[in-house]
């Protein structure tokens, strides 16, 4: 099976694979405007990407955006294994 994977799904997939320094929190979600129709599961994870800045988002003029079920490119995969690896060799 060769199905893309959501932003949602790689940040579900990080948080019960690696010992994170951090756990993010709601408050950790605060001025979002896509995470609506998240499963409370997928925003602890997505929470917990932001609270250890492994993926933020974006922000514009117009408030945050992180983006849940967007699909990640190879690219973006390289990036967050740059960002996880100095956190879990601590």
């Amino acid at each position: 099976m060769n199905v893309p994977a959501s932003r949602a799904e790689i940040a579900q997939w990080i948080t019960r694979l690696t010992p994170l320094p951090e756990v993010g929190t709601e408050a950790d979600l605060e001025g979002y405007s896509d995470l609506s129709g998240l499963t409370p599961a997928e925003r602890i994870a997505v929470a917990t990407m932001i609270k250890n800045k492994i993926m933020v988002g974006q922000e514009t003029t117009t408030g945050k955006t992180w983006g849940p079920r967007s699909q990640l490119i190879r690219a973006d995969l390289a990036t967050l294994l740059d960002k996880i690896l100095p956190l879990v060799s601590q």
